[in-house]
């Protein structure tokens, strides 16, 4: 009886060991989840704190293109009439203001229309004197409604004829009220519909040319605008109004600005693309007609929670933080938490974890504390 009781006892402060023992491995293991620096340590390693903050996350969207006119910053010349080139006043990749001469045709069809105007002018006037004549009559019954009506459809048939030639030769630069006092003119001058720098000029004096002929080309390159390929599978981060940075693809070291204007309704089948217009904000003209660039649209991806990247340790492909748990005269508690991260942009990245917003994490000079 003595033996168990002795047994019993014996088993007793074993288990009393036991228990002590395991608590002082759980009393270790929680002051080991803690790490603590000195203010001294603190400022050496010019460690920093901070909070976190609710930032959007941006996503860059690749794209290609080139750069184009604008509706009014591209113009192709035609002549007016008929003729042959007399003279040239402009060379390819000169400048030349709105209004300018680019240069002069003659020919037989010029002197014809003028000659057309005066016999037009002519028999106006005799069709208006007709006109009231048969009107007056009309009106004292002594002509029919039909003497009336034939009287008034010839005066005005001949009236838009009349102003119709008028118009042709008001848009050659040519001078009526000279033509109908009998100084006709052998020649006009082609002239620029807007500012900008010549170019396709092909034409040489002498050459025929008529309505089909392309006499010059004008570019305004204040004028010129961004023309997009977007892939399908980023259409859901475009939106209009968004940033975009994009290079010549001759010279990616000089960057250029531009605003997403519209987003195209259309895939085309083959290049499997979206067709996108931009407007250029960059200031400076060094920009072409028809030069190829590539960049980037600045979409915007999400919003969350997010810390400084330095604040992120990777150990071991985890990623932890130092949250500060308490902090005195001379001493710093850390608490190293292990946390999910996600996007990145300006040095910020997401944490997806579920972090106090209200609490202080290193985001600076923390990577000593966990590889020592």
């Amino acid at each position: 009886m003595k033996l168990l009781k002795y047994i019993a006892y014996f088993l007793l402060i074993l288990l009393i060991n036991s228990c002590h023992s395991n608590s002082d491995k759980q009393e270790m293991t929680n002051d080991l989840s803690y790490i603590e620096i000195t203010s001294e340590q603190f400022n050496s390693e010019k460690m920093v704190l901070g909070s976190p903050e609710y930032i959007p996350f941006v996503q860059k969207v690749h794209i290609t293109g080139k750069v184009v006119p604008l509706s009014n910053g591209y113009a192709e010349i035609y002549p007016l009439v008929s003729g042959y080139i007399k003279n040239l006043y402009v060379k390819p990749g000169e400048y030349i203001n709105k209004g300018g001469i680019l240069l002069e045709i003659s020919g037989d069809e010029i002197i014809d229309i003028q000659k057309e105007y005066v016999k037009s002018a002519t028999l106006l006037l005799q069709y208006e004197y007709n006109y009231h004549q048969a009107k007056k009559l009309y009106e004292e019954k002594i002509e029919t409604r039909r003497e009336f009506i034939i009287a008034e459809t010839n005066y005005r048939t001949q009236k838009a004829n009349n102003k119709a030639l008028e118009m042709r030769l008001h848009n050659m630069g040519l001078n009526t009220e000279q033509i109908l006092n009998g100084s006709f003119f052998n020649t006009y001058k082609v002239r620029a519909s807007i500012s900008g720098y010549v170019s396709a000029m092909e034409s040489r004096l002498g050459q025929f040319v008529d309505a089909h002929t392309l006499l010059a080309e004008i570019t305004n390159n204040r004028l010129l605008q961004l023309k997009l390929n977007a892939f399908e599978k980023d259409l859901a981060l475009l939106k209009q109004g968004q940033q975009i940075e994009f290079f010549s693809v001759e010279d990616n070291s000089n960057a250029h600005q531009a605003i997403l204007r519209s987003i195209g309704k259309s895939l085309n089948p083959v290049s499997k693309s979206i067709e996108c217009f931009a407007t250029i904000s960059t200031t400076n003209h060094t920009l072409l007609n028809n030069q190829y660039i590539e960049g980037n649209v600045y979409a915007l991806a999400d919003s969350g929670i997010a810390l400084p990247s330095n604040a992120v340790l990777s150990i071991e492909n985890t990623n932890y933080v130092l949250q500060l748990v308490e902090k005195s005269e001379d001493a710093y508690k850390i608490k190293k938490v292990k946390v999910k991260t996600g996007n990145t942009t300006n040095g910020f990245i997401k944490i997806e974890s579920d972090i106090p917003r209200e609490a202080k994490y290193i985001v600076k000079g923390g990577y000593n504390i966990v590889s020592e």
